[in-house]
């Protein structure tokens, strides 16, 4: 188990408790079949460790083969992957299971060396930026979400610009960020050097004026392609709100979608991109304007 020494939780709540895989599954087929979901999303406080308590190993390859198989599950989409757990066996299961998105979410929280053994991560920036080069090398057309922290106490001045150089060079398509915020009987919290709240503050502003920049940047490029977006919402007769592969649902940007004709809830649509505004997607459904 992973025991963070920021976070409170495990010692509230204990050790990662995995639901059994045949419980797992039998929700999924209930959602899709019953409820006509058509994507998943996967999450726990350490998706990558799933397993490993009950089977003694990790399982995640495990569930998401049980998953695809389920015919009318469309999307799979992989959430707070710790980077420490992501080994070899669980890359292959992700790049060769076609319902799974090429969309991962892997929380890194900071980038310097020091930082990282001060908050008992189990990586370091060189495994970090090896795991990244690895996925985008395997998985074609990825797209990726991080968390990062400012303000851990004894964050020097160099250790954040190791964040920001890290969060330059890596260009993750999406990113949140937070202030480190002391918690009650955690390890952190009696650490000397506790950083200002101020100084957090405007280093996160820093982090988000970057990431606003590079998700801009990504969203521009992606205008001109078509992409399937998963309907999710009617706004007026000729407006819908939708999420294509790329977007998370809640954290990230939405895709709106401009049609003539109804569009139902939960339908998947070839849609081409037009615009952007803000984080979010202006398209249209690709097939109503012919060239």
């Amino acid at each position: 188990d992973n025991r963070c020494s920021y976070c409170a939780i495990p010692g509230i709540r204990g050790g990662l408790r995995s639901r059994p895989l045949q419980d797992l599954l039998e929700e999924a087929r209930h959602l899709v079949t019953q409820q006509q979901v058509r994507e998943l999303v996967v999450i726990a406080q350490d998706t990558a460790a799933y397993g490993t308590d009950i089977y003694g190993r990790k399982s995640l390859p495990d569930l998401l083969d049980g998953l695809q198989k389920i015919e009318e599950l469309q999307w799979i989409r992989l959430m707070y992957l710790h980077p420490a757990h992501m080994d070899d066996a669980i890359l292959d299961a992700i790049a060769s299971n076609k319902s799974v998105l090429p969309y991962l979410d892997i929380p890194v929280q900071h980038a310097s060396d020091r930082t990282l053994r001060a908050m008992n991560r189990k990586h370091d920036s060189t495994q970090l930026k090896g795991l990244l080069a690895e996925l985008r090398r395997r998985i074609e057309g990825l797209v990726l979400r991080t968390t990062v922290m400012t303000g851990f106490p004894g964050e020097s001045g160099d250790d954040f610009q190791r964040l920001y150089d890290f969060i330059a060079e890596s260009a993750f398509d999406w990113l949140g960020a937070f202030r480190y915020n002391p918690e009650e009987d955690t390890a952190a919290s009696l650490m000397p050097d506790q950083v200002p709240p101020e100084i957090s503050q405007e280093r996160l502003d820093l982090i988000m004026k970057l990431q606003n920049r590079i998700t801009r940047s990504k969203n521009i490029a992606r205008i001109g392609s078509q992409e399937p977006v998963l309907i999710t919402e009617k706004v007026s007769n000729h407006l819908y709100i939708g999420r294509g592969y790329y977007q998370a649902p809640e954290v990230d940007g939405i895709t709106m979608i401009k049609s003539t004709r109804a569009l139902p809830k939960g339908q998947l649509m070839r849609v081409e991109l037009k615009a952007v505004r803000n984080y979010d997607m202006i398209g249209e459904v690709a097939d109503e304007h012919p060239q």
